[in-house]
């Protein structure tokens, strides 16, 4: 019981941290001049790719601290090894395939939150020609991937591991792996990508490259 409360705590604080981020982004807003409540919203959407990379970072280095606070080591309690690189690589793939899948899926369909990346994308291109981009890249395929792993597979799955059967822990900590992506509108499909990405990981035995 006691780490199904952690886990859950930890998905908690990755939402608190989104939403404290977003805060301090309007309080910018008004700081600036932005008065209604649609514009504070608009600048913060413009704005997304930067919240989303530094609400990312804060949480990485808020999971770090938890670690060290209870004198942990970060590698053994989140079960960080080496891997090939031909893992990684069927990792990313794999990936790929299921967000592939999921664009085919939800073609005519429409989601706020990849409305509000195409804007954010968009905004910041017209700061500097392709930096859009560039942060779309640094958000999709490093802040988010890596904390995401490190919440769902390492920290989540390893403590469920501990207090039930492998299946129920796998799935559990899939479904709050979906959960991350609630605003996406893909949580079934990231819920099964994280059963596919815990086969792979079992299979390279590891989250790190060699």
């Amino acid at each position: 019981m006691k780490n199904v409360v952690k886990s859950l705590g930890v998905l908690a604080a990755y939402f608190v941290v989104q939403i404290i981020v977003q805060m301090v982004f309007m309080a910018a807003g008004i700081a600036y001049g932005i008065r209604s409540e649609n514009g504070l919203l608009e600048f913060s959407m413009d704005h997304l790719f930067l919240m989303t990379i530094l609400s990312n970072i804060i949480m990485l280095i808020l999971l770090v601290l938890f670690a060290r606070l209870r004198k942990k080591s970060v590698r053994v309690e989140w079960g960080l090894k080496q891997v090939r690189a031909g893992m990684y690589i069927q990792s990313a793939a794999a990936a790929f395939m299921l967000s592939f899948a999921w664009t085919l899926i939800s073609y005519d369909l429409s989601f706020s939150n990849a409305q509000q990346m195409e804007r954010s994308a968009v905004f910041y291109s017209e700061i500097f020609p392709g930096l859009g981009v560039v942060m779309m890249a640094l958000t999709l395929l490093f802040a988010q991937p890596i904390v995401e792993e490190v919440m769902c597979r390492s920290i989540i799955l390893n403590g469920l591991k501990s207090s039930m059967p492998i299946w129920t822990a796998v799935i559990t900590s899939s479904m709050l792996f979906g959960a991350v992506h609630l605003l996406a509108g893909g949580i079934w499909l990231a819920a099964g990508a994280g059963v596919m990405l815990y086969f792979l990981s079992k299979r390279g035995n590891a989250h790190f490259v060699k």
